[in-house]
């Protein structure tokens, strides 16, 4: 996917993953938004992104209605959560789990 000149939102700002992954994008000349707990109708701008890094900490904090279709998703999260409502299989098998699989599935 050619990453310059794409719309990239970062959700979560940690040392560890978030200012680097926002940093990386920002190299391969993205326009990068960061988004976390406290920003104010995080949901719209997410909306928005052609790319979605979650990396927020906090499990099933995005929903499908933050994930515009054809959005590139990358989750970032290590939460435990129960994936029972997910239908497939096909979520672990891409390394996703919970609430974001089912919006990323949603979106496409």
């Amino acid at each position: 996917m050619q990453i310059a000149g794409k719309r990239a939102v970062v959700v979560g700002r940690s040392n560890i993953v978030g200012t680097p992954a926002a940093q990386l994008l920002q190299r391969r000349d993205a326009t990068v938004t960061v988004v976390h707990s406290r920003t104010p109708d995080g949901a719209a701008i997410c909306a928005e992104a052609d790319i979605v890094i979650a990396a927020c900490g906090r499990a099933e904090m995005l929903t499908g209605d933050w994930i515009k279709p054809g959005a590139v998703v990358i989750d970032v999260g290590i939460n435990a959560v129960d994936v029972s409502d997910c239908g497939t299989r096909s979520a672990h098998m891409f390394g996703m789990e919970g609430t974001l699989a089912v919006a990323v599935r949603r979106a496409l």
